[in-house]
């Protein structure tokens, strides 16, 4: 998967902080809308961690709701973002930016009811390197959806990518591969 440069890849995990790795699993199940455990919430193992293209909800504390975005050249990019928790009845929600496979860039916990920015303006990466962002519950998971549309923009070039604007379904490869040479059949 970390072939898949400049895309966006929604799933779980953690942030261990002893061994300084981030453990990314891609979520298994989409529902339209959404990114999840299976088809209903909560999930039996998995829990309300779920990613949706305005932000999402993590589970307990090894179902944090995580976006991976992998760097498709080496440069410089702008990181931006803010992450909100709507609920003032949640604990909190810890928000991290994670450089590679454990150098955190900055982290910010967000109470019920409050925002946070969480953006860098020029962090360095190479080729194939990820960016995580992490989103993982305070003592409990209750009352912790957050909206979160992380982007980043390429210094160089200007190019940008949206996490909101990378959501979407899963398409077979193959019916993919056929349609585009279907369009190219037209052309």
């Amino acid at each position: 998967e970390a072939e898949a440069y400049g895309q966006w890849q929604y799933g779980y995990g953690f942030f261990d902080v002893e061994s300084n790795k981030v453990h990314f699993h891609p979520l298994p199940h989409h529902t339209g809308n959404a990114w999840q455990g299976g088809e209903t919430l909560p999930d039996p193992q998995l829990g309300w961690v779920t990613i949706n293209p305005r932000g999402g909800h993590p589970g307990d504390a090894n179902h944090a709701a995580i976006w991976r975005w992998v760097a498709p050249f080496d440069g410089s990019y702008e990181v931006r973002g803010t992450i909100k928790v709507p609920s003032d009845r949640s604990d909190g929600v810890q928000a991290s930016v994670i450089r590679g496979e454990g150098e955190r860039l900055g982290s910010a916990v967000v109470a019920g009811g409050k925002t946070a920015p969480l953006r860098f303006e020029s962090v360095s990466l190479s080729r194939g390197q990820s960016l995580f962002f992490i989103a993982a519950s305070g003592d409990t998971p209750n009352h912790d959806s957050f909206q979160w549309n992380p982007g980043i923009r390429a210094l160089e070039g200007g190019e940008t990518w949206v996490a909101s604007k990378g959501f979407q379904k899963p398409s077979n490869s193959s019916s993919s591969h056929t349609a585009r040479w279907e369009l190219l059949a037209q052309a």
